[in-house]
């Protein structure tokens, strides 16, 4: 009997515990007001409370949305399917509507992203939902040199990030980002989305130009936009040196394709260059129709779309929204 009446107290503690449990988080979001808070958070069966970062929400909205979402064969969450069909839109600010400077999509989550020091984090990565406007890729210099600056790398870092909201700038992450080039070659007119992912993060560069830069922000790559296409990012060619090699399926269900305010798409500027012997005056671009050529000329003026990856702290406020043009998510950080 004592045995029963000592197991039935520590169940009745147990209880205890967890009301006490829920009763703090209950007072502190009544005593902050859900506004202020806001802040996304986890509970586990021990009563443990945890942090949910935007990571962390790409990761349980990819359990619900499988048909739009996919895991790369590196390991990384993406956005994937017709723009009809992909809610992921994000607003850096809490505003409605959202300006054009704070829309945002999410490309996807990535892993072992480096901060600058040496850290690696799993981090949110995102686009400007529609063009920053139409540039060169470098009316400095014909150097095919990102961290030269190249004019397009001084105007995000600077013009661009001081004109957004401070909320907003206080959610982009200073990281580093790959420059491996593209190049020539047998299967130079027939790259895989697999192919360009590896050629981005390799040792491939014109002469002195650096493999790695270090910024808040820079612009999409080849891979990012091959692997938007469910259709594309299996066995399907982007294109190349010839871009006429390049599959519609890479074009076709990509919700990529479109960068200006009325869907139509215009030949866009994208980070990569072209690493072949003496030919520092060209870059990598998607073509108006949809088509990758990796050897452009860098005077050539096009759209040019800003990308940056959340400060690993950031959160993705998703209660009351749906990801939708009309009802994007909120991008937070507690600073």
């Amino acid at each position: 009997m004592r045995r029963r009446r000592h197991s039935h107290r520590r169940g009745k503690n147990h209880v205890v515990r967890n009301i006490v449990i829920c009763s703090f988080v209950i007072t502190l979001l009544f005593a902050t007001g859900y506004s202020a808070f806001q802040t996304v958070i986890s509970i586990n069966a021990k009563g443990n409370i945890k942090t949910m970062y935007a990571s962390d929400t790409i990761k349980n909205l990819l359990k619900s949305n499988s048909l739009t979402m996919f895991t790369d064969p590196f390991g990384n969450i993406r956005y994937t399917g017709s723009n009809d069909d992909v809610h992921n839109y994000v607003c850096l600010v809490d505003e409605s509507p959202c300006q054009d400077k704070h829309l945002f999509r999410i490309i996807g989550s990535f892993l072992n992203i480096n901060d600058g020091t040496g850290k690696l984090e799993t981090r949110v990565k995102v686009v400007k939902a529609i063009s920053y406007g139409d540039f060169k890729w470098n009316s400095y210099s014909n150097s095919n040199n990102w961290s030269g600056p190249s004019s397009i790398n001084d105007e995000f870092n600077n013009t661009f990030f001081y004109s957004l909201d401070e909320n907003a700038r206080n959610i982009i992450g200073e990281s580093v980002w790959n420059l491996g080039g593209f190049c020539c070659g047998a299967d130079a007119s027939k790259i895989k989305v697999s192919t360009a992912y590896s050629l981005e993060r390799g040792n491939l560069h014109y002469s002195d130009n650096p493999i790695v830069s270090t910024s808040k922000i820079a612009l999409m790559y080849p891979s990012d936009y091959g692997y938007a296409s469910k259709k594309c990012y299996s066995n399907k060619n982007l294109g190349g040196e010839s871009p006429s090699f390049g599959d519609s399926d890479c074009t076709n269900s990509n919700w990529l394709f479109g960068n200006q305010a009325d869907g139509t798409m215009k030949n866009e500027w994208l980070l990569p260059t072209y690493s072949g012997s003496a030919n520092t005056i060209y870059a990598t671009c998607i073509l108006s129709n949809g088509k990758f050529n990796q050897a452009y000329s860098i005077g050539s003026i096009m759209t040019i779309r800003p990308s940056f990856f959340f400060n690993a702290k950031a959160q993705l406020i998703t209660k009351n929204h749906d990801g939708s043009l009309i009802n994007p998510y909120v991008a937070k950080i507690n600073t």
